[in-house]
């Protein structure tokens, strides 16, 4: 009797879109773990490899798919080809080359491996930046439910959510926060000092003594803002925060989300998540994780020293991702010390599995403020 040969890979995907953030911590453990991001350089396109087993073994139908005869980047076996008519939205069905299909691979996802072109085809999610063909200084990730892109002229990055272009890491500014009283330290980032690669991009000496990574990956974009020293500010009071600008259209407004947990500080600054929520219906479009930090001896990132300050003018956010200047300047802190922002969209079809809510005024989100926030 022959036996056929299965072999079966769970890869856990990341469900970086903004509600598909299980838990930040582990996102945030991206400047920890062993692999290293790329920020110099990018993939090549590859070339389909059609073979005479591959042609034989594929329905006809699908043979005009635009990934036919090519293995996505992330394929779990070698030596294999992917039957691209057996794909499903979280699975892809594999062959030995040369087996006739006796040997076969099936790789799964525990979330979604592919998304829907606009002809209805299963496309392989490729969170992976790469130049734009046809924008100058522009970098992108099209391949995905949320979109990202990074402007290498001004330093912005973006999620293409559904209803709009979600524009931030702009006009960022550092400032010393006393008890809502704010003293600028550093003005717009000097970007001169930039690579950029398939992953993101980093910034050596964005501020004098601070670097800036940005990493791209599912509909989410997680901003590390790392300080090599003890920052020079003229006491240990107060916060070290670190200003993003955010621009929304009419109709969408900031909230703190109180039903994900989160605390108010002393000063009245919130240590917890955000959400961007679309008030025509209620819907959450987007999360802005708890900032977390740790220092070059910490085995775990902490939240405890991090806080969220915003302020606003119109539709335009300021918000202000800050630490406590007293951890900063402790003997005790061992620098680089990792400042890990992250910010994402969120996805229909995980919002409905996890169970969110739509927001209603006193339902546990911020209340009815009219800016949100």
């Amino acid at each position: 009797m022959n036996f056929i040969k299965i072999k079966i890979f769970f890869i856990l995907l990341y469900c970086l879109c903004i509600n598909t953030i299980l838990a930040q911590t582990s996102v945030s453990e991206i400047g920890m773990q062993p692999k290293i991001a790329n920020y110099t350089s990018f993939s090549p396109s590859p070339s389909p490899i059609i073979s005479s087993e591959l042609d034989l073994k594929t329905q006809e139908a699908f043979k005009s798919h635009p990934e036919y005869g090519i293995n996505p980047y992330n394929t779990q076996c070698s030596d294999c080809i992917e039957l691209i008519d057996r794909r499903t939205d979280s699975s892809r069905y594999f062959i030995k080359n040369g087996s006739n299909g006796s040997n076969f691979f099936v790789q799964k996802g525990f979330a979604p491996l592919h998304f829907k072109n606009t002809n209805n085809q299963l496309i392989s999610i490729d969170a992976r930046l790469k130049p734009h063909p046809f924008t100058a200084n522009k970098y992108y990730a099209p391949n995905q439910q949320m979109p990202t892109s990074y402007n290498s002229i001004n330093g912005n990055t973006s999620i293409l959510l559904s209803q709009f272009e979600l524009i931030f890491n702009k006009n960022n500014k550092v400032y010393h926060v006393i008890n809502n009283s704010e003293n600028i330290i550093f003005g717009n980032g000097n970007l001169a000092s930039t690579t950029i690669g398939e992953d993101g991009a980093k910034t050596t000496g964005i501020w004098q003594g601070i670097d800036r990574t940005i990493l791209f990956d599912r509909g989410s974009v997680k901003t590390n803002y790392i300080l090599n020293a003890s920052p020079n500010l003229p006491n240990s009071l107060g916060w070290l925060a670190f200003e993003d600008e955010i621009t929304l259209p009419i109709g969408y407004k900031i909230f703190k989300d109180t039903l994900e947990g989160g605390v108010y500080t002393p000063e009245g600054y919130w240590n917890g998540e955000l959400i961007i929520i679309n008030m025509s219906n209620g819907l959450e479009v987007g999360r802005i994780g708890n900032p977390l930090v740790y220092d070059s001896n910490e085995q775990k990132a902490s939240s405890h020293l991090t806080a969220y300050r915003i302020k606003y003018s119109g539709n335009t956010y300021f918000l202000q991702v800050m630490v406590k200047a007293s951890w900063l300047m402790d003997i005790n802190t061992s620098y680089p010390v990792t400042v890990d922002p992250l910010i994402s969209g969120t996805n229909t079809w995980s919002a409905g599995n996890i169970g969110f809510k739509n927001y209603n005024p006193g339902n546990g989100f911020a209340g009815i403020h009219p800016h949100g926030v």
